[in-house]
This record gives structure tokens, C-alpha cells and sequence, in this order.
């Protein structure tokens, strides 16, 4: 079934009010989700993507006993509009229900091969501060492995969601909130990861 690419926004705020994330299917049409993934093999194949540092800065480090996967920058949304719109609605929405100031997004596509994971974390320290929503888009089903594990925002060893990746929907949490991992893949894992921050890119910065 082909997705017409609707959130729904009233309950991406009621729910992330309530319980700190929220769930939805087929958030983009179906040819918006087929250009990414393209966009994601073609650097496959271009071997442009690098193994994931835990931490985003001048000091980013890899280390494959917590995270081991490869992830690609993106620094141009003029082919992905939709997704550029959709990120944009979700950050307009969220500034004015909870008094937020969030002015950009940054986003990664990550690339799990087989066998690869990411331990129990959260996406605010002391380098990403600013960053203060988190969504992740699947891009494809993983029908075993890698599933996208959530804890409770109060009890942070209990888990509150265990989720099957599954292509099109899209994950929305509290950076600062909500602890999470991926599980240990059995089979190629890919989405795109996008973090709202509050702060401004200044014209001497890059990716």
C-alpha cells in the first residue's frame, strides 16, 4: 500500500506530553522513502559512508564495543523537501506547545550491517546539549534484529517499548529524555536520524 505521508500532529503532542515519544507509520508518500533509500545505497556503493563516532565533535572517538554502524551526513535538502517539511512541522509544532525555541535540524543517514548495534545511550551531553528532539525515520523492514529499543523517561533501567523498524515510520522522542538502543542486527538495518536543536549554525560551521 502505497503512503500518502500525513502526521498527525495533535497527537504527536498529546503523546509526547504524555509518555516523552511517540510512534507513527507511513509519515512520508512512498517516492519520498524510495529516493532516500536510493540516495543511501548509491554512497553505499561510493563508500562515502564512515564508521559512527559517540560523540559529534573535534574529539569524536569510535568505539565498536558501544556503537557499530556507519552514518552519512546530509547537508543538502533540496532533493528531499519532504522530509525537510516534515521536520519543519514537527519543530514548529513542538516550539508552541511546549515553549521550546528549536530553530534547525541536523541529520544523518546510519547504515547497520549485519550484526551491528548501538548500547543504551542518550542523545544530550555535554556536545550535543542543543539538541532537544530526537526522530528517526526507517527506511526499510528488518523482520529480525535491530530493533529500536525505548526506556521510560522516569525509570530509565525499565523498558517502555521495543520497536520493530519498520519502512516509513518515524519515531519522535525528547533528546534529554529518553534513553535508547538499537539491538544487534540480523540483516541491513537503514534510517535517517534527525535531531531539532536550539541553537543557530554559525557561518564558520560545518558538519
Amino acid at each position: 500500500m502505497k503512503s500518502s505521508g500525513i502526521l498527525d500532529l495533535d497527537l504527536l503532542k498529546s503523546t509526547l506530553e504524555e509518555c516523552g515519544h511517540y510512534i507513527q507509520r507511513d509519515v512520508l508518500p512512498t517516492s519520498s522513502l524510495e529516493k532516500l533509500t536510493l540516495l543511501l545505497k548509491e554512497n553505499i556503493e561510493a563508500d562515502n559512508f564512515e564508521q559512527a563516532g559517540i560523540s559529534r565533535s573535534l574529539h569524536q572517538t569510535t568505539n565498536t564495543k558501544i556503537r557499530d554502524s556507519k552514518t552519512l551526513w546530509i547537508n543538502d535538502w533540496s532533493e528531499f523537501k519532504e522530509v525537510e517539511i516534515l521536520l519543519t512541522d514537527i519543530m514548529l509544532t513542538l516550539n508552541q506547545h511546549f515553549f521550546l525555541s528549536m530553530k534547525r535540524f541536523e541529520s544523518q543517514l546510519a547504515w547497520y550491517q549485519p550484526g551491528g548495534f548501538y548500547k543504551k545511550h542518550i542523545d544530550v551531553h555535554k556536545e550535543t546539549r542543543h539538541r532537544q528532539v530526537t526522530t528517526i525515520l526507517f527506511l526499510n523492514d528488518c523482520d529480525q534484529g535491530g530493533e529500536l529499543v525505548l526506556y521510560d523517561r522516569e525509570e530509565i533501567n525499565k523498558i517502555e517499548k521495543v520497536i520493530t523498524p519498520e519502512a516509513g515510520m518515524l519515531v519522535t522522542f525528547f533528546s534529554a529524555q529518553v534513553f535508547h538502543e538499537v539491538l544487534e542486527t540480523k540483516e541491513d538495518r537503514f534510517s535517517l536520524t534527525s535531531w531539532i536543536r536550539d541553537d543557530e549554525l554559525l557561518p564558520f560551521q560545518s558538519f
